[in-house]
């Protein structure tokens, strides 16, 4: 037992990081769900959006558009909907697309610290994700149900994947998943809109391969607008 325990003892200090993130995450768990559902918002677009969540899980419906937006006559992507659909389909609950925003809010804790550790190490990537995991707008946001709760997390993944194009270790394959993930976020929210001249700025900077990286990601977030796209042209 004392043997195991020694073990144990050896296999977190050699993975403290990874205990310390977890730590982190679970931290950041306690301040979302604590006291759920009491604390789920439950405005106008919250009660839309489950509803229709549980409608096109029911009836498996995969809509092609997605919310309305209050600026003016116009929609934003479908890719919100996308979602909270499938982890409907995953956990049939009623409260399903609330735990889904508060998991991408727990997400984004997690990236947060990718980003740290790829700008300069893990001890940066800790303290940006203990930031993360108590910041008021991240754990408002994990109790909320609307599109531009989303944003966070896309905006987290495309600043990532755009820092590891930037320092040359990655390839197409992740200038396409930026470019997914950029264009998914601006289909969740046009606030994102600006995260598209991150493809044009690898352009400039990267030497290597950078018409690649910028046709890819372009195709990204072609690829993401296909949808919204095709109900514009039938409609």
């Amino acid at each position: 037992m004392r043997k195991v325990f020694i073990n144990f003892l050896k296999l977190i200090r050699k993975n403290k990081a990874i205990v310390s993130l977890l730590a982190i995450v679970l931290f950041g768990a306690i301040l979302r769900f604590w006291g759920y559902p009491l604390r789920y918002g439950f405005d106008i677009d919250a009660t839309r959006d489950a509803i229709l969540t549980q409608y096109a899980s029911l009836h498996n419906l995969w809509p092609m558009i997605g919310p309305a937006s209050g600026l003016g006559s116009f929609n934003f992507g479908p890719w919100y909907y996308y979602q909270l659909i499938l982890f409907q389909h995953i956990v049939p609950l009623a409260y399903a697309p609330w735990i889904y925003i508060t998991l991408t809010s727990l997400a984004v804790i997690v990236v947060m610290y990718s980003i740290g550790k790829e700008l300069f190490n893990k001890e940066f990537g800790l303290i940006l994700a203990l930031l993360t995991a108590l910041s008021p707008g991240q754990i408002i946001a994990g109790t909320g149900l609307s599109n531009p709760d989303l944003v966070s997390l896309f905006a987290a993944i495309s600043l990532w994947l755009f820092i590891r194009l930037l320092k040359a270790s990655a390839g197409p394959l992740t200038a396409l998943l930026l470019g997914l993930s950029i264009g998914i976020g601006i289909n969740c929210h046009y606030q994102m809109i600006y995260f598209i001249l991150l493809p044009f700025f690898l352009f400039v900077f990267v030497k290597k391969g950078r018409v690649q990286i910028l046709l890819f990601s372009l195709l990204g977030i072609f690829l993401s607008f296909l949808p919204l796209i095709f109900f514009n042209l039938t409609h």
